[in-house]
């Protein structure tokens, strides 16, 4: 993945990326680790705290 940008809301950022095959990314993690637009990086992802939406914003079973 890739990260396009960053929002900054106290102890977490949300993280907007895209990946081979997956635009519009977004990730909400804790604080701590520092990120920078264009960095590279590895997910792994708790199928239980997923959240997919289609292209018009409607909440889709995972």
């Amino acid at each position: 993945m890739e990260i396009q940008d960053i929002e900054y809301h106290g102890d977490r950022r949300f993280l907007y990326a895209s990946a081979p095959g997956a635009n519009g990314l977004t990730m909400a993690i804790p604080g701590g680790r520092r990120f920078q637009v264009g960095d590279r990086f590895d997910a792994r992802f708790d199928p239980a705290a997923l959240h997919v939406f289609d292209g018009v914003g409607v909440a889709l079973p995972v």
